[in-house]
C-alpha cells in the first residue's frame, strides 16, 4: 500500500477510535450507581459535595509542574514537610489545612478527617473547613458522620445554603432520595443564593429522571 493510503487510513481511524472511546465511557457512566449520578462534575470534593471555594490546592502551588515522573514524589514530599512542621508546631492551623487537603486529594480519608477535625477544634467558625470535613466523610461513605458535620456547621451558620445543599447530597448518596428531594426543594423555595439554588434545581431534575 502506498504511503498516501496509510495516511488516509490513519486520518480516518483516529476519529473513529475517539468516538468509540467516548461511547464506551458514556455507557459506563450510564450504568453507574445512585452515588455516581450525584457526583457534581464542577464541584471539587466528589459525591456532589461542595468543598472550600476559592482556595488553591496545596499540590499546585510552587514546585515542579505535575508529571507522571514527579507528581508522586512531590505529593509525598509535601506531606512529609507538613507533618514535620506539625511535629514542631502542633497548633499550626495552616499546615493542618494544607495537610488535610493533600490527604483528601490523595483519598487518604481518615487522615484528612483528623486534620480537619483538629483544625476545627482550634477554629470552630471555619465555615469552609466544615464543608471539607463533611465531603471527606461522604467520600468515605460515612454518611451519618458526614451529616453530623453538616449539623454542627448549621448550629454555627443556621440556614447556610451550602450546608443544606450538602445535606441533600448526603441523603441522595446514601440512597434516601425522598429526603434529598425535600431538602433541595426547601432550599430552592427559601434560599437567596442563586448559585446554590441553581445546583439544587439541577439535582432535583436528576432525581426526577432517576425515579421515572
Amino acid at each position: 500500500m502506498k504511503p498516501t493510503n496509510y495516511r488516509i487510513l490513519i486520518i480516518v481511524a483516529i476519529p473513529l477510535l475517539l468516538i468509540g472511546m467516548y461511547l464506551m465511557s458514556s455507557t459506563s457512566q450510564d450504568q453507574g450507581s445512585v452515588t455516581d449520578d450525584f457526583v457534581h462534575p464542577t464541584i471539587p470534593g466528589g459525591n456532589g459535595m461542595l468543598r472550600a471555594q476559592g482556595d488553591d490546592s496545596p499540590t499546585s502551588a510552587g514546585g515542579l509542574a505535575p508529571s507522571s515522573e514527579n507528581v508522586a514524589d512531590t505529593y509525598y514530599h509535601e506531606i512529609f514537610v507538613l507533618e514535620e512542621t506539625l511535629a514542631r508546631t502542633p497548633s499550626d492551623t495552616l499546615a493542618m489545612l494544607k495537610l488535610g487537603r493533600l490527604f483528601q486529594d490523595g483519598h487518604k480519608l481518615p487522615e484528612a478527617d483528623k486534620q480537619y477535625s483538629d483544625y476545627l477544634a482550634l477554629n470552630p467558625n471555619a465555615r469552609q473547613v466544615w464543608l471539607d470535613l463533611a465531603a471527606t466523610r461522604a467520600l468515605d461513605k460515612r454518611y451519618p458522620d458526614a451529616e453530623a458535620a453538616i449539623h454542627s456547621m448549621l448550629e454555627l451558620y443556621p440556614g447556610d445554603a451550602s450546608a443544606l445543599y450538602n445535606l441533600g447530597a448526603i441523603a441522595a448518596n446514601s440512597g434516601d432520595l425522598e429526603r434529598a428531594r425535600t431538602i433541595w426543594q426547601e432550599l430552592v423555595d427559601q434560599s437567596d443564593d442563586a448559585t446554590i439554588t441553581g445546583m439544587a434545581t439541577r439535582s432535583l431534575a436528576r432525581l426526577n429522571t432517576k425515579q421515572r
